[in-house]
């Protein structure tokens, strides 16, 4: 198993660091593997959880084809 911690800034300059760094993933665990993207961690403003989800989908999702 692979376990590792992928995160970025929100103000969108480490977007592609953070995509690059899931396709690197993506590519070593192949077709069978499993992604698990955390978003709420203990106090986090829940406006700021729903903000991380929005940039995960709508921006990391598309750079990864």
């Amino acid at each position: 198993m692979i376990t590792a911690i992928v995160f970025g800034q929100s103000d969108g300059a480490q977007i592609p660091e953070v995509a690059e760094q899931i396709a690197e993933y993506r590519d070593v665990l192949g077709p069978n593997g499993h992604f698990i993207a955390r978003s709420y961690f203990p106090g986090l403003d829940p406006g700021i959880q729903r903000e991380t989800v929005r940039i995960f989908g709508e921006e990391v999702r598309n750079l990864l084809g």
